[in-house]
């Protein structure tokens, strides 16, 4: 029988080499009582945004994705007792956002930071060695949810005031993750890949490529040969999330993957926070 040390050893490899779903999840209340890397707290007259703190609140943010994830992604979950998790949720912090007239959570991020994380959810869909090999803390934001009724400027305006918060103490050099956008087809990727041209908001640094099995690239290009010069999206036209990266001062990468599991594409996202303007700098940094 193995012993524990090799056996997590074994566990880390796996992960490390994209192999998605085949590695239990397993309980992070070991690591939970560690505690967060950063802890986040802000207040308005109607939210609080925070780092999450209990059990009870961490169990109530999976309940939440799954929500989100099953009901309005068409996730088929085997996951028992309604909640979404997987192997990733061990080695990470989750920031919400609550209520205050309710008291529940009403949005949620997972923070998965290169100071603790072995490996990282797009590393299963995306080559990302040549982000990798470049030097600073990573930190890769993953499992965005907000329930529908709260997805307005306000509620994710104040997500990212915690991102930014919890970014600068763990002294983040780079933010990166997958920016979900839903089944719209071919041809509507593709004038959204021209918007974000158009808008310089593609990041053509890093050759992060889709790994085979996610890659709709042939597609893509064929439905380019049917397209029109020029996008017809408009950035209001962009899903809530994705106008909030712009709005952030995030890159792209130009060809996004499909996940068949969530049927999905998803944007590889980059944001170089060190990069970043005064005027990103002053938004995020401001006190509430």
């Amino acid at each position: 029988m193995l012993g524990n040390q090799t056996m997590e050893n074994q566990q880390k490899s796996m992960l490390v080499s994209g192999l998605k779903g085949l590695i239990p999840f397993k309980s992070s209340r070991a690591l939970y009582r560690r505690g967060p890397l950063a802890h986040v707290f802000m207040e308005t007259s109607m939210f609080v945004v925070k780092t999450v703190d209990t059990s009870a609140e961490r169990k109530e943010c999976f309940r939440l994705r799954h929500l989100v994830m099953c009901y309005e992604f068409g996730q088929n979950s085997t996951q028992q007792e309604g909640v979404d998790k997987d192997q990733f949720d061990h080695w990470a912090d989750m920031l919400m956002i609550q209520d205050k007239k309710s008291g529940k959570i009403v949005g949620t991020y997972r923070l998965l930071c290169s100071l603790r994380a072995p490996a990282f959810y797009s590393s299963s869909e995306f080559a990302l060695g040549e982000l990798f090999a470049e030097p600073g803390v990573k930190l890769e934001l993953s499992r965005a949810c907000i329930k529908k009724e709260f997805r307005r400027g306000g509620v994710i305006a104040l997500l990212w005031r915690g991102i930014y918060s919890y970014a600068m103490q763990v002294d983040a050099d780079y933010l990166f993750g997958c920016c979900s956008v839903g089944n719209i087809g071919h041809h509507k990727i593709l004038e959204m890949i021209k918007l974000l041209k158009q808008k310089s908001s593609v990041e053509f640094k890093y050759s992060a490529n889709p790994l085979p099995a996610y890659d709709v690239s042939a597609n893509l290009l064929k439905a380019s040969f049917l397209s029109s010069g020029s996008p017809e999206l408009q950035i209001r036209d962009l899903p809530p999330l994705m106008r909030a990266y712009l709005n952030a001062g995030a890159k792209f990468l130009p060809v996004p993957a499909f996940d068949p599991e969530f049927n999905c594409y998803d944007f590889l996202t980059i944001m170089h926070l060190k990069e970043l303007n005064q005027s990103h700098t002053q938004k995020f940094s401001k006190q509430i």
